[in-house]
């Protein structure tokens, strides 16, 4: 019943006004969620220690729930994010260390920004989700395997440190994004199974 009704809804709507209909479903779910921590977090039973529940909950009063509660988090604002449209294919990308990074098609304006601004954030020296720090780094001359390449914001930050770079990536909106990216098609393979890699030289 739930896989015909997404068809159903695919079939009639436009990609871009799904896209814009699930941002609004997300920030309602994560609206919601703000709401219940702060109430755990304002229960006497909570286990969390006094000093930093009140910073916590000070924190989320004021600011909307990110993946990161950092301060950094502030220099990366979605709306400060241009986004620009490729005259060749239509597809949206954005510029990054000054290179093109391509998003699925169909997203929206508002959720490619919202999502290289998260891309940023994460990959920020403060965050813990970076993926390389001064224990482990790309260096000169390492080949790399990025396996659940995505968009490929991270083979894009070690492209000129690299020898050689694998793009690993099964979801075929994101495969699609990273076929126009000239940079891309000029300097790495792009693999579409993690098969693929035993095979590669």
């Amino acid at each position: 019943m739930r896989e015909a009704l997404t068809r159903l809804i695919r079939a009639v709507l436009p990609a871009k006004a799904i896209n814009r209909m699930y941002d609004h479903w997300l920030d309602m779910r994560f609206w919601i969620l703000k709401r219940r921590i702060i109430r755990f977090l304002e229960c006497d039973s909570s286990k969390v220690p006094a000093e930093d529940r009140g910073a916590i909950i000070d924190w989320l009063k004021k600011r909307k729930l990110t993946m990161m509660p950092y301060g950094f988090v502030h220099k990366h604002l979605p709306e400060h994010i241009q986004v620009y449209i490729d005259g060749d294919n239509g597809m949206k990308y954005v510029l990054f260390e000054g290179k093109r990074l391509y998003f699925r098609r169909g997203q929206t304006e508002e959720s490619v920004q919202r999502a290289f601004a998260t891309l940023l954030n994460e990959q920020h020296e403060g965050s813990p989700h970076r993926y390389v720090d001064l224990e482990c780094d790309v260096a000169y001359g390492d080949v790399v395997v990025d396996a659940g390449a995505s968009e490929g914001i991270f083979a894009l930050s070690v492209i000129e440190r690299a020898s050689k770079i694998y793009l690993v990536e099964c979801n075929k909106d994101w495969i699609e994004a990273g076929i126009p990216n000239q940079f891309f098609r000029a300097e790495i393979p792009l693999l579409n199974t993690v098969d693929s890699v035993n095979k590669a030289d």
